[in-house]
């Protein structure tokens, strides 16, 4: 009876051994509490920021509470902890990242990045969706956000270097309700033009600028007889061969602009059909 009870004693004496590992036996990790903290401070070092960390030097947790941020210079630029990441973010984007939800919004994807003309912006990634976007201050100092489907749309025209410009206002419901849209300017040659980009589920991402969106702007944009968008301007097509079309008919910008009809009739700007062999005017 006593070998079984010295039996049974040494058994649990190696389970409990084996469950609670310690001493030279096991790894030693870091606790995760303590490793966003150094991450932080080391990041901190690196970039040679002069003004000082609020709160004591120690990280807060973000508002979604994926990660963890150190604020600076009483939230002049801050310092963001995501999946064993540390980011830095300037004075500009980090306030509109801020008013978003931060994390509740959207994970931060790489350091900010400086432009030419006092420009820059973060990458980020929608949590709600996974789609990419950017935070982006214009040359005008205005900071907006682009992401989702126009962000992709906005990528594809080359972003800033294309035909588009910078963002000059967040996206927007659309005036019919179906959609957003997002505007645009660039300062081509020293003559300032706007551009857009609409997206609804149903015609996707179009972008249009020049002719094309003065004339559709005539009919009250997504609120005229034309609708939605279903095409885009081409980048690549002079401004007088432009040729969009919309749900309900088309437009080309050619020097004298037309509206038409599904199926290419012509039309006046009201959307009516001309009679007794009229032609409409240019537009």
């Amino acid at each position: 009876m006593k070998t079984v009870t010295q039996l049974f004693s040494l058994l649990f004496l190696i389970t409990v051994m084996t469950a609670c590992p310690g001493g030279k036996e096991t790894t030693d990790v870091t606790p995760s509490g303590d490793d966003y903290q150094k991450v932080i401070d080391a990041k901190y070092k690196t970039l040679g920021w002069t003004n000082g960390p609020d709160n004591g030097g120690k990280a807060i947790q973000t508002a979604g509470k994926k990660g963890w941020v150190q604020y600076y210079g009483g939230k002049d630029r801050a310092i963001y902890y995501f999946n064993s990441t540390a980011y830095a973010v300037l004075n500009y984007e980090m306030k509109k990242y801020d008013q978003l939800g931060q994390d509740n919004y959207a994970l931060i994807l790489a350091d900010y990045v400086s432009l030419k003309n006092n420009v820059g912006y973060i990458g980020i990634k929608k949590v709600s969706d996974n789609s990419d976007g950017i935070i982006i201050t214009n040359p005008a100092g205005l900071t907006t956000l682009i992401d989702g489907e126009i962000y992709k749309k906005y990528k594809a025209l080359d972003r800033w270097d294309g035909i588009l410009g910078y963002p000059i206002t967040d996206e927007m419901d659309l005036t019919s309700k179906k959609g957003r849209y997002q505007h645009f300017s660039k300062n081509e040659s020293g003559t300032p033009y706007t551009a857009q980009i609409y997206y609804s589920a149903a015609t996707g991402a179009q972008a249009f600028w020049g002719k094309i969106d003065k004339l559709y702007n005539a009919l009250g944009y997504d609120g005229g007889w034309l609708g939605l968008p279903t095409t885009s301007c081409d980048p690549n097509i002079a401004e007088g061969k432009q040729y969009v079309r919309f749900q309900n008919g088309a437009i080309d910008g050619a020097p004298c602009g037309n509206y038409y009809a599904v199926g290419g009739l012509l039309r006046y700007q009201n959307g009516t059909t001309p009679t007794g062999g009229a032609v409409p005017p240019c537009y």
